[in-house]
């Protein structure tokens, strides 16, 4: 999966340190995506919880990456049904 991931890290990297990126995607890309930002070894990929419809924020700079917010879900209206949600899917 991380090979797919390639041509769009290098779009990125095209971008002027003042644009601002929004990426919708699915958790995986997400987690693969914020490893290869900060440098991390793919192994821990799958170390990153990223929820549905969480938000994360990662800044870069010439002189490295940030990590600034990860898997927040505070936006979301309920979140004890959403929470409950997670907790019937990782029963399945």
């Amino acid at each position: 999966m991380n090979t797919r991931l390639q041509p769009f890290l290098a779009r990125l990297a095209g971008h002027r340190p003042e644009d601002t990126v929004l990426v919708v995607a699915h958790g995986g890309p997400i987690r693969l995506l914020i490893c290869n930002l900060l440098g991390l070894a793919m192994k821990y990929w799958l170390n990153l919880r990223i929820d549905m419809a969480s938000l994360s924020i990662v800044e870069t700079y010439p002189q490295g990456t940030i990590l600034t917010l990860l898997n927040d879900v505070s936006h979301l209206e309920d979140k004890d049904s959403h929470d409950a949600h997670f907790r019937f899917l990782e029963r399945r």
